[in-house]
């Protein structure tokens, strides 16, 4: 911005020179330091707020995508992600946990603990994954994970290996699994 403010004087400068009815020493006035002045700390100004917007856009955009609760991909960039997977037509896997009691846990416990429990499971699943998987909690106790696990025996030990990692944190957890295209 300031940058842009200093070559709107330049440009200033350079248009009296290159107009023969204004002398040339009309140049090195207050006025024209005045502009000077005016230009850079104006475009400083707005280039300081585009900045400031501009990064407080992109944390909007990632706030979008995510669950607030566990840190995880929330429904709707899940849903893209599976549309983009399944629009690409390569094999993946898609696979559903479903946390078992929470509501038992929501009663007995208080909320505060099936929070924790929300974000033992996703941690513990989020540990699981390999690197082009995408998880997300898609639903209060339900979480989502598309691999790239490419056959139906792959989908069922990734399932049996989420299952185990979070019956060892404590967190008792129901897995499905389908795999694209062969099971739709």
């Amino acid at each position: 911005g300031a940058s842009a403010g200093a070559l709107a004087t330049v440009l200033y400068v350079a248009c009296v020179f290159l107009n023969h009815r204004i002398p040339s020493t009309d140049v090195f006035t207050a006025s024209t330091a005045i502009r000077a002045v005016t230009f850079v700390a104006g475009g400083a100004l707005i280039g300081t707020f585009a900045a400031r917007n501009r990064t407080l856009v992109e944390r909007l955009r990632e706030l979008a995508d995510q669950d607030y609760l566990t840190g995880l991909l929330n429904t709707r960039a899940f849903e893209a992600a599976l549309q983009h997977r399944c629009a690409g037509g390569r094999r993946f896997a898609i696979l559903l946990a479903d946390l078992d009691d929470l509501k038992e846990t929501n009663d007995r416990d208080g909320h505060a603990a099936g929070n924790v429990l929300l974000r033992t499971a996703a941690a513990g699943i989020a540990t699981t994954v390999r690197g082009g998987d995408v998880v997300a909690r898609v639903g209060g106790d339900e979480f989502g994970v598309l691999s790239d696990a490419v056959t139906r025996e792959d989908a069922m030990a990734f399932a049996a290996r989420i299952e185990a990692e979070l019956e060892d944190a404590g967190v008792a957890v129901s897995v499905g699994w389908a795999v694209f295209p062969m099971d739709g």
